[in-house]
């Protein structure tokens, strides 16, 4: 084979390169948060203590509460915050 032949080298280039995405990407990611691990605790305790006992069920759904809203109300800034940044 002949490395210097420009066929054999634009056999299989068709592959994306590394750094390129694959598939549709957000133009923004969203920032990291505490929030998905409180509501994952939240869900645990949630569960125990409808198994166990009531002050816990109780707590379990305060974090539940507190982690989706506090989650969507990141969601919700991070989004106010792109708009109005354009």
């Amino acid at each position: 084979m002949n490395e210097d032949d420009p066929q054999q080298h634009s056999i299989g280039n068709n592959e994306q390169q590394p750094d390129q995405p694959r598939g549709p990407q957000p133009e923004v990611l969203a920032e990291p948060t505490y929030w998905p691990l409180v509501l994952s605790v939240g869900i645990t305790f949630l569960a125990w203590g409808a198994v166990t006992s009531y002050p816990l069920l109780v707590l379990g759904l305060v974090m539940v509460a507190a982690a989706v809203i506090n989650w969507i109300g990141d969601i919700r800034r991070a989004q106010r915050d792109e708009t109005e940044r354009q």
